[in-house]
């Protein structure tokens, strides 16, 4: 489900980092709910979507760290190597 955003990310020179217990807290969402890939995909594409736009803007950001669905993504800044 990441691998779109990873390579998004790649292209601007950013590292994206998802930490494996997002994955179950969307699948802990989602089960209830009975819904279908594309939801999942879209409850992560909120929670990314306020990294994704100014990535390719800011050119000191360098990694994004997404740990949980509950916490804002961390966002590391110094020299991209790109």
């Amino acid at each position: 489900m990441y691998t779109q955003f990873r390579d998004i990310f790649a292209g601007e020179g950013v590292e994206l980092v998802v930490d494996r217990e997002v994955s179950e807290q969307i699948a802990d969402l989602a089960i209830p709910y009975k819904t279908v890939a594309r939801s999942l995909r879209g409850l992560f594409e909120e929670l990314i979507t306020p990294v994704l736009d100014p990535v390719p803007d800011d050119p000191m950001i360098r990694k994004v760290e997404i740990t949980s669905l509950f916490a804002e993504p961390r966002v590391i800044r110094g020299e991209r190597l790109v």
